[in-house]
């Protein structure tokens, strides 16, 4: 097996690492642990209390909650099934805070597609 060479590497690890410093830097008060106030998160937190008292008291998903509407399917507001891969994938990529690992992402993924097309247009 040859050796690769640094050289070849180095530059997509600059970009790797300028894209984390950016995401970090744009996101800055993320750092000193501030985040903004979500009307929707706080609705969320009062609409899902039921569904999670139960899971946390029974262990099982409440599929219907009377707190919202006289009553709706709790798949709406929060249901967790146990064969979603995507929760796996999204642990993966939360490495860092919520809003600044969207970015990292983000910006990842434009370099990502722009080195490849830059490649099959060459």
């Amino acid at each position: 097996m040859k050796n690769i060479p640094f050289n070849r590497f180095y530059p997509h690890l600059v970009s790797v690492i300028l894209f984390i410093l950016v995401s970090y830097v744009y996101f800055s008060p993320l750092i000193e642990g501030r985040e903004i106030q979500q009307g929707d998160k706080t609705t969320y937190l009062g609409m899902s209390k039921e569904v999670r008292d139960f899971r946390e008291e029974t262990g099982e998903e409440a599929l219907w909650t009377n707190s919202m509407f006289g009553g709706m399917p709790a798949y709406l507001i929060s249901v967790q099934y146990k064969n979603n891969l995507v929760r796996y994938v999204d642990r993966v990529l939360k490495f860092m805070s919520r809003p600044a690992d969207q970015l990292f992402i983000c910006l990842l993924g434009l370099y990502c597609v722009t080195y490849f097309w830059s490649k099959a247009l060459a």
